[in-house]
């Protein structure tokens, strides 16, 4: 169950520094409160004398046919630098290839080139291969420095942004930063009518019970925007030590209101807040570096910013290499059936 400093625990066994740890340096998919909603979760905690120096979320997926597993370890490790996350990994390895787990997925966060170079480097040194066809963590996103004053960064957008942002002005859509529960309720319900028209992941009961969770403990925020209180858009930003990062956002499918620059005026308002309340960057929580403007949501996002960031792409390890074949082999049966 351990290995040197590692412990594979519960997140009730987690101690109060550990739990501050993960809490402040964390993507959320690496939070305690994710975990708490996910009943196929673990943490692994690495500490010296003093005090905790790596740490992980582990979810784990259960293979059909008695295969064993999958581990997820979706935006971590986390560590104090790159050097503590490897020291984690070569820990977890050892561990995971004892409990019968087939392979593990894992991206630490790191942002500057530098950085995810080095991360990249080692992960490779040490036997990860990087997963190229993931869709379900970006590798580059789309960032705002806050550090500019608010006249500095609206000079930066494209013009019909601004036009845009005028207009929202006149129309009187009002954006609403405290919203209650029964706000966030329906929030999730048009966001999930708006998904499940896209083909977009739903947010089911854990997920939004993360949400709110989140929001209590300030890790969330929250901002519905609408016209004499017809509820028309929202977004929800979780945090990150000094960033805060687009997750989720709705916005009205009703033809009568759908074409209003109700996404425009919402992201001013939040990079507003989030300027205000101190943090350091607003992230649009990815960008598809690959398709340019000729993608909708990447044309949106460029009239904000221009200045991309590269983040740690996904990398596997194997464990079990037969049963990794066999497993690759199930999927290509399963995919031309269907």
């Amino acid at each position: 169950m351990q290995d040197n400093r590692i412990r594979i625990i519960s997140h009730k066994d987690l101690d109060k520094n550990s739990n501050d740890f993960l809490s402040f340096n964390a993507h959320y998919l690496q939070s305690i409160e994710w975990c708490k909603c996910k009943e196929d979760c673990l943490v692994s905690v690495e500490d010296n004398e003093k005090d905790s120096v790596a740490m992980a979320v582990l979810r784990f997926k259960v293979l059909p046919l008695k295969l064993g597993s999958i581990c997820y370890i979706d935006r971590g490790p986390i560590g104090r630098n790159n050097a503590d996350i490897m020291n984690h990994l070569k820990g977890l390895i050892a561990y995971l290839s004892a409990k019968n787990v087939v392979y593990t997925m894992c991206s630490p966060m790191a942002y500057t080139e530098e950085s995810v170079n080095d991360i990249s480097k080692n992960l490779v040194t040490n036997g990860w291969i990087q997963e190229d066809n993931t869709l379900s963590l970006y590798k580059s996103t789309l960032v705002i420095n806050l550090k500019n004053n608010l006249d500095v960064i609206r000079s930066k957008f494209r013009r019909s942004l601004k036009t845009q942002l005028n207009k929202s002005e006149k129309l009187g859509i009002t954006v609403e930063l405290e919203p209650n529960e029964s706000a966030v309720d329906e929030f999730v319900k048009y966001f999930n009518d708006m998904a499940e028209n896209r083909g977009l992941s739903l947010i089911d009961d854990n997920t939004q019970n993360f949400i709110l969770q989140s929001q209590k403990n300030n890790n969330a925020k929250i901002l519905l925007a609408s016209i004499e209180d017809k509820l028309l858009a929202g977004v929800i930003l979780m945090k990150q030590g000094n960033r805060v990062i687009y997750e989720w956002g709705m916005n009205t499918q009703d033809p009568k209101f759908k074409k209003l620059p109700l996404a425009h005026k919402i992201h001013w308002e939040a990079i507003k807040w989030a300027k205000n309340e101190g943090y350091m960057s607003y992230d649009f929580g990815g960008y598809w570096l690959d398709r340019g403007n000729k993608d909708p949501i990447n044309y949106f996002k460029l009239g904000f910013t221009k200045e991309v960031e590269i983040v740690t792409p996904e990398f596997y390890y194997i464990h079990q290499p037969l049963k990794f074949i066999i497993l690759n082999i199930l999927k290509k049966i399963r995919k031309a059936f269907k």
